[in-house]
């Protein structure tokens, strides 16, 4: 446990091993610290693991985390195609899932490998990173090997499901409604305000203002009055022209 001075001033001496045999020997220097007494320090004459009984006795309780969950934040990620059967590539090996057979040549995916753990499994998630799937090493099958064509047949059932699925979906869809639902939603318009009116020509800005001015000239009453009496006028010629018409049968 002392500190290593044999090779102070000259370049550091190499594990002799694999990083698997440095991983034990590292544990195992772990397992003797976690039992020799200390001479010093808060835990003098104690263990850590005399001083970690202790506080368990006293009661203490520990919060334990996911390890498929540690292992599905601390991951190598990468967007991949589907290829078809729901495969795609990684690492020079082909990994498929069923859930991945209708997306086949259609949109991306994102594919995770855990740092740590078992990394023969994959996390798949979509264009919104949404699980989709954990996918595995495709099976490969031999020349003759019929076994291989009843998982093709099984594969193209499933995949038939899918797109039936699908149909169903897509025609249960509103997207009028849905549009609606989305400006609803966001139906908050910023206002700005303006800083002056911009003219497309003089011509037409003095047009422009010559309506303004009659509109103002003219109120909506005096609009209404003139047109009743407009229509009282044509009321009166109409009963002149029926007046004349009729003194004429008369005199026939």
């Amino acid at each position: 446990m002392k500190k290593k001075t044999e090779n102070q001033g000259k370049a550091p001496i190499p594990f002799n091993g694999c990083f698997e045999d440095f991983q034990k020997a590292y544990q195992t220097a772990l397992n003797y610290y976690h039992v020799k007494p200390q001479q010093t320090g808060h835990i003098a004459g104690q263990s850590p693991n005399d001083r970690f009984s202790a506080f368990v006795k006293a009661g203490w309780k520990s919060l334990t985390l996911d390890q498929e969950e540690l292992a599905v934040v601390f991951c190598k990620q990468a967007i991949r195609n589907v290829r078809a059967g729901g495969a795609f590539s990684w690492n020079r090996l082909i990994y498929r899932h069923d859930v991945l057979l209708s997306r086949a040549g259609i949109g991306k995916i994102l594919v995770c490998e855990p740092l740590f753990g078992d990394k023969s499994k994959l996390y798949v998630y979509d264009e919104n990173e949404r699980p989709l799937c954990v996918a595995e090493p495709a099976r490969a099958y031999f020349m003759g090997d019929v076994s291989g064509a009843g998982e093709q047949q099984r594969q193209t059932t499933e995949f038939n499901r899918q797109i039936r699925q699908l149909e169903a979906e897509t025609d249960s869809i509103d997207l009028v409604q849905n549009m609606r639902d989305v400006a609803q939603v966001f139906s908050s318009v910023p206002q700005a305000e303006s800083i002056g009116t911009v003219s497309i020509s003089r011509n037409h800005r003095e047009a422009a203002s010559m309506a303004r001015e009659a509109q103002l000239e003219e109120p909506t009453d005096l609009a209404k009055a003139r047109y009743e009496q407009s229509a009282a006028n044509d009321l009166q010629e109409m009963d002149k022209i029926l007046a004349l018409m009729k003194a004429k049968d008369n005199d026939e």
